[in-house]
């Protein structure tokens, strides 16, 4: 049987001053058209590209 850590798993994500502004932006606007959270929104868009790159 598979043991798993419990504990959340969390990461940063860092910001150049330069981009902060507008990936905000873009994130808000998919978080809003897709009824998601910024977690939720991730990892579907991480799933998404895996399934691309391994087809």
């Amino acid at each position: 049987m598979a043991h798993y850590n419990t504990l959340p798993r969390v990461r940063q994500v860092s910001y150049g001053e330069y981009e902060v502004e507008r990936l905000l932006m873009m994130e808000d606007k998919l978080m809003n058209h897709h009824g998601k959270n910024y977690s939720q929104l991730h990892k579907d868009l991480i799933r998404k590209e895996y399934g691309l790159i391994t087809l």
